[in-house]
C-alpha cells in the first residue's frame, strides 16, 4: 500500500480528493454529466467543473497541468450535455486508488 501512495504521489501531484472523488463517481457511473456529478456529491457545479477540467485537458492557458484521466463527449440526443468517463489512464489510476480509498465497487 505504501508502494502505491509513493507512486500516486509522483505520478500525480495535484490529484487532492476532490479529484478523487469526482473519479470514483465517473469510475462507478460513466456518462454522467458535470451537473450530475455536483448534485451526487452536493458541489456547487462551477467547482466540479473546474476539478474536471484539471482532470482533462487542463483549463485555457493552464493546459500543461491537465491530467489526461477523464474525457467528454457530447450527448448524442442532448447536444448541450457533456458525458465523462475514464481514459485508460484513468482507469489504470482507479485500480491503484480502489484499494486506498476502501472502495467495493
Amino acid at each position: 500500500m505504501a508502494d502505491s501512495v509513493a507512486f500516486l504521489a509522483r505520478r500525480y501531484p495535484s490529484l487532492d480528493m476532490a479529484k478523487v472523488q469526482i473519479l470514483m463517481v465517473i469510475a462507478d457511473s460513466p456518462g454522467l454529466s458535470v451537473c450530475d456529478i455536483a448534485q451526487e456529491l452536493g458541489e456547487p457545479s462551477h467547482h466540479i467543473q473546474f476539478h474536471v477540467a484539471m482532470l482533462a485537458v487542463g483549463k485555457r492557458g493552464r493546459e500543461k497541468h491537465g491530467m489526461g484521466l477523464v474525457y467528454s463527449t457530447r450527448d448524442m440526443f442532448d447536444k448541450r450535455r457533456v458525458n465523462l468517463q475514464l481514459t485508460e489512464q484513468g482507469q489504470r489510476l482507479m485500480r491503484h486508488l480502489k484499494p486506498l480509498t476502501g472502495s467495493k465497487r
